[in-house]
């Protein structure tokens, strides 16, 4: 009985350990003419995510660490005039 808890134990440390994964905070600063921040504007990568900037203009989105090149775009319909 005691082997069967062992494995039992062992095999969820280990299913635990394999579904860890690994992701990124990508930080961007949306600064206006003059460096004045707005908030309210939408960043976005492409296939992963998107946030809304706060009022210091920062907003942070979560990435996958795999390696990959990522594109940040800032959706032009929500800048100010």
């Amino acid at each position: 009985m005691k082997l069967i808890s062992k494995v039992s134990a062992g095999l969820v440390a280990l299913l635990v350990t394999s579904i860890t994964a690994n992701a990124c905070l990508v930080t961007v600063r949306v600064a206006c003419p003059n460096d004045a921040t707005a908030s309210g504007i939408r960043v976005y990568i492409e296939g992963v995510g998107e946030e809304v900037t706060d009022s210091l203009g920062l907003v942070e989105i979560e990435v996958p660490y795999i390696g990959d090149t990522y594109t940040v775009c800032v959706d032009e319909s929500t800048l100010p005039a």
